[in-house]
């Protein structure tokens, strides 16, 4: 009786193990998203508002909550302070706060994003937060294509896993 609830648990942890795993591929496609909807949504400001981009962190940031409202506020207030840091050191330092939220890969870039922009030119500026959304936008398109056949992937290989630790362990 015990052997068959060890079996039905290493079962359960497996396939579960399976669905977490889908689970986070699903979680990577809606922070890509919100990303792209935060530089939609600063390109928008700058674009129709003629904001400067420190402008365009503050309004943006009112649309989010969380980390990501705190992240475009403090992009703000450091910017606005100008202590003579180049806007690619700010976006850097601020951005640690959604390192855990985001996989290695897609942080490494989103911490690059503003690499080569300086506050003397806003079509600088603004080009590098165009290249970056493209960039979110390819990759976001490539997961998308992708997501139903990986996620029941994941899920199929959790539960086959289970099943064959339970005939090995027979």
């Amino acid at each position: 009786m015990v052997k068959y609830l060890g079996f039905l648990l290493l079962f359960i942890g497996s396939s579960g193990l399976g669905m977490a795993f889908a689970e986070d591929y699903k979680q990577r496609i809606l922070i890509l998203e919100r990303i792209k909807k935060m530089l939609t949504f600063i390109c928008d400001r700058i674009r129709t508002e003629k904001d400067t981009l420190p402008e365009a962190f503050f309004h943006t940031g009112t649309r989010f909550d969380g980390k990501w409202k705190q992240f475009l506020r403090e992009l703000y207030e450091e910017s606005e302070k100008q202590t003579g840091a180049a806007l690619e050191e700010i976006w850097q330092e601020k951005s640690e706060i959604l390192r855990e939220d985001m996989e290695e890969a897609d942080f490494l870039q989103f911490r690059g994003a503003m690499k080569q922009t300086g506050f003397g030119t806003v079509e600088g500026q603004f080009g590098a937060l165009i290249d970056y959304k493209q960039r979110v936008e390819e990759t976001l398109k490539e997961l998308l294509e992708q997501k139903k056949e990986k996620c029941k992937l994941y899920q199929t290989l959790g539960v086959m896993c289970g099943i064959l630790m339970i005939v090995i362990l027979w």
